[in-house]
């Protein structure tokens, strides 16, 4: 919780209940606040210029208003990733050195602490000619169905 707005609403030293009503008046606050964005995502709908049936506007469809643009700008990436295979394993030369992938996983940063499909990944798909469009690739908690079950449970 912002220690801020806390020190903003409860003085140092209050007695336990005027506490306890400050905490919870900004609890509620926070919740409320945290609701509201959560029905904005649902119930507005961002302009794009893509097609209905391209990859960009299939993941910003399935993912959150936060995830959608990373997957977004590592499909912009994938077209200009060079895909080498050696002794049976994809790979690709990156700053951070040789990274390896298959179509579900990746050994780059990205993939590894976001969990979405990475450049390499989405290059991949390319080259073999399958679908940029893979929801099995994304981490569930990124998707706009686990979000708004979550919210609102």
């Amino acid at each position: 919780m912002p220690y801020g707005k806390l020190k903003h609403v409860i003085t140092r030293y209050s007695i336990l209940e005027e506490f306890l009503d400050h905490f919870f008046a900004v609890l509620t606050t926070l919740c409320t606040g945290v609701d509201h964005k959560a029905l904005v995502m649902i119930q507005k709908r961002k302009v794009t210029h893509w097609s209905d049936d391209s990859s960009e506007s299939g993941y910003s469809k399935l993912l959150t208003p936060y995830a959608a643009p990373f997957v977004i700008m590592q499909l912009q990436l994938a077209r200009h990733v060079e895909v080498n295979v050696i002794d049976g394993v994809y790979c690709s030369k990156s700053a951070k050195g040789l990274e390896t992938f298959s179509l579900h996983k990746c050994t780059c940063i990205f993939q590894s602490v976001m969990r979405l499909p990475c450049q390499h990944i989405l290059a991949l798909r390319l080259k073999l000619n399958k679908p940029l469009l893979d929801p099995t690739a994304c981490n569930e908690k990124w998707t706009q169905k686990y979000s708004r079950t979550r919210q609102f449970a």
